[in-house]
């Protein structure tokens, strides 16, 4: 179990009074909202990392920006709801490093005033080793992350995270990539060996087809030809001389 700062503790009540003034203001390690709502859990998520990285913190609703105590109404959905959001947190805020935050740094409390009215508490415990460190330590996947001013929220940006399984993702994507192009590549080489074999082939037959040709018509002269032609022509030498 990671060691964690408990001294954020001692601006909780021991117990909150319907119509009270809440004692301590909103600053660094407080802030109020009259009730939960659903289109607010960006704004909720930027409070919970700014208190993360500063030093702790509660986010507490049922409390009027003024300080005064009204309670939020909250059904067993809504109960449920805010315990999954909060469960939610963990997989999309992280650590610089990339590893998850200690499940013991956010906690939630509920605590019924009156009736159907509860004051629900987000408490941002921040590590000890951490404590009184100025440097951010928490960010969101996509790189974007909160420090805590004096009563509000500074936003600062880093370089976007990947968890284990999007470095996978991405190691089996430039692997699907690298077969595609080697596909492709082999593909083309397949068609430029055949062309050239068609290519080659094409000139040998026009080649031995040009060497037929050639060999029709060439003279074909022999031995017997030459005799004959040499007795014919000594035939003819002796008659002139006779005559």
């Amino acid at each position: 179990m990671s060691k964690i700062v408990d001294d954020i503790n001692q601006l909780l009540l021991p117990r909150y009074l319907l119509n009270d003034t809440y004692p301590f203001p909103e600053g660094v390690q407080l802030e109020f909202k009259k009730t939960f709502h659903i289109n607010q859990l960006n704004k909720y998520r930027e409070t919970i990392c700014a208190f993360l990285n500063t030093n702790g913190g509660h986010l507490i609703f049922g409390i009027l920006n003024n300080g005064i105590i009204n309670g939020s109404s909250l059904g067993s959905e809504e109960t449920d709801k805010i315990l999954l959001y909060v469960d939610s947190i963990h997989n999309i805020l992280k650590k610089t490093d990339g590893t998850n935050i200690p499940q013991d740094c956010l906690k939630v409390y509920f605590e019924e005033i009156a009736k159907d009215l509860f004051i629900i508490i987000i408490s941002c415990y921040r590590e000890k080793e951490l404590f009184d460190k100025k440097e951010v330590v928490y960010q969101f996947l996509g790189g974007d992350s909160w420090i805590r001013m004096n009563a509000s929220n500074m936003k600062t940006k880093y370089g976007k995270l990947y968890i284990v399984q999007d470095v996978i993702n991405i190691k089996a994507k430039m692997h699907r990539k690298h077969e595609e192009i080697v596909y492709k590549y082999k593909k083309q080489y397949a068609k430029c060996e055949q062309d050239t074999i068609i290519y080659i082939n094409d000139i040998l037959i026009k080649k031995l087809e040009t060497e037929k040709k050639f060999q029709k018509a060439k003279p074909i002269i022999n031995i017997h030809d030459i005799l004959l032609f040499g007795l014919a022509g000594l035939f003819i030498y002796g008659f002139i001389i006779r005559t």
